[in-house]
Formats: structure tokens, sequence, C-alpha cells
């Protein structure tokens, strides 16, 4: 075999090898690819745990000692008109939370703005399990063409927190009042604003199946304000009695003060 037909053998060898090298990479890539198609979705799509999703919420909101919130509470009285009403929200920690009030009446529960306080895992967790909402569930879903996490069972009438998956904070609670058996309420955290570090929603939308019955819009918000003389303070997850509506009650109140 003379020597160019020796380096013509040689070569058509490494052609040969690194055919089988570049088939065995294809074969690989094939076989990813159909795993990832044919896969459950479930297996492909890790989720946090709902601690870790707690977790990461309650940092979004620094620790404090009190913090208070100026508002302009709407209450719905039906064909589109609204009664205004203003008030000065206290949350103050671990869990408590005082109102002033120009009616001095409480025309809202207020259980939801425990999300929205720089609470422990296991005091967030034990809230929402008070509210119905059942904490070893959880799911990625869309809310308005946003990736969130949903914690809570799956049909329409669960009651659910749903937590924005990229920024970790609260969209939307979803309970069924203790005064009703049938009627659900939903929580809507809307316009979002960043206050130093902190994320707050400068617009809560309160609605009894469908149809919106306060809107909450924020004007100032203050860090570790001095409290007012005499201002009592409450937990926040108080258990809302039974009985009328709240927000009825205000109403005929704000009526008879209008009149």
């Amino acid at each position: 075999m003379d020597k160019l037909t020796l380096i013509g053998f040689k070569n058509n060898r490494r052609i040969r090898g690194n055919g089988c090298a570049e088939a065995a990479a294809s074969l690989f890539i094939l076989t990813l690819v159909a795993f990832l198609l044919f896969c459950p979705q479930k297996a492909s799509a890790y989720i946090l745990s709902t601690e870790q999703i707690l977790d990461l919420m309650a940092k979004n909101f620094a620790p404090f000692k009190t913090v208070s919130l100026t508002r302009t509470v709407y209450l719905a009285e039906g064909e589109g008109r609204e009664i205004p009403l203003e008030e000065v929200i206290y949350l103050k920690s671990p869990g408590f939370y005082g109102r002033q009030s120009e009616t001095g009446e409480r025309p809202t529960d207020i259980h939801y703005m425990a999300l929205l306080m720089p609470l422990s895992v296991s005091s967030l967790t034990g809230h929402l399990t008070r509210l119905g909402i059942n904490t070893n569930e959880r799911a990625f879903v869309l809310q308005d063409r946003v990736i969130c996490y949903r914690i809570g069972g799956k049909t329409n009438d669960a009651p659910v927190l749903l937590v924005e998956k990229q920024r970790c904070i609260p969209i939307l609670l979803r309970t069924k009042p203790p005064s009703s058996a049938t009627s659900l309420r939903v929580i809507s955290f809307k316009d979002y604003r960043q206050i130093d570090e902190d994320w707050y929603p400068f617009e809560t939308i309160i609605s009894e199946d469908g149809k919106i019955i306060v809107r909450c819009v924020v004007k100032e918000i203050k860090v570790n304000p001095a409290i007012p003389p005499g201002l009592s303070f409450t937990p926040i997850d108080a258990v809302e009695g039974a009985g009328p509506s709240p927000f009825q009650e205000t109403i005929k109140v704000l009526r008879e003060k209008y009149r």
C-alpha cells in the first residue's frame, strides 16, 4: 500500500468516526425533544411550595412597626353611583390594625391587609386556612395575561389566593363570607407602586357575586407615623361576624348623614 493510499484510508476512517458522533448527537437531541413534547406538563414545570411562595411574598414588605394608609373608600350605591368615605388605616406589626373613619363606622372587613404585611410564613398560612383556602393545593394559572401562583382549589368557587410569579405580590383573593354560604367575595389588588423597596397596591376592588361593592384608593402612605391618642387596634385576622353586610349598613349611615 503506497503512502497516498494509506493517507486516504485514514481520512476515510476519521470521516466515518465523525459521522457516528454526529448521528449519536442528533439521536440524543431528538430523544430530548420528544421527551419534552410528550411528557406531562407537571413533570417539566416546578412549582414552589406554599411556604416558599408566602415567604417571597412577605419579603416584599419591609419590617416596620406601624404604617398608615390614607385612602378614599368608594361604596357602590347602585346605577353607577358611589359614596366616598375618607379614612386612615393603621397597620401595626405583628398583625394588628386600627381605623379612623369620618363616620366612625367600619365599612369593610380588613382581613386582606394581612397579605400586605411582613408576617411570618406560619402566620400567613394560618390566616389563609382560616379563610377557607386549601394551602396544600397550588398550581400555575393565568390571570389577566399574567402568570401567577394559585394557592387553593382549582374550581371556580373555591377560595384562592393568586400571587404574581414575577414579583411575588398578591393580586387576587377569593373567599366565602361567613355570613353567606353561596356568595363569593373577590378582592383585587391593583395599581402596585414601589415605595422604597416595597410594593403596595394603591387601588383595591372588592366584589361580591361579580358586582363591585367597594373601591379603595390610597392617597398617601406613611411609615412609622404618630399614633392618634385613643386609637384601638384589633387583630387583623379576626373572623368577620355573621349578620347584615357591613357595606350595606355603612351606606345606610351615610345616607342619613348626607340627606
